[in-house]
């Protein structure tokens, strides 16, 4: 249940890192990955960043998929 929890907070973090429109919510954003790094002790940016480097065809895949989903909703 704790992992589904961490699952949906992590994709909603990246998804708001990721967006230049909440620039102005980075600082807060990045206070907050800290704050999870110390009483948590996960690193949500650097998890993500491990990931896309590890597996690089999964990461353009994504990619593809969200771009085509973009395309689909205009």
């Amino acid at each position: 249940m704790i992992s589904l929890i961490v699952a949906v907070f992590r994709a909603i973090l990246i998804k708001l890192l990721s967006s230049s429109a909440l620039g102005f919510l980075h600082p807060y954003l990045l206070r907050l990955d800290k704050w999870c790094e110390d009483k948590l002790g996960i690193d949500i940016i650097k998890q993500d960043k491990k990931f896309h480097d590890t597996y690089p065809l999964v990461t353009k895949r994504l990619e593809e998929i969200e771009r085509r989903l973009k395309i689909k909703q205009q």
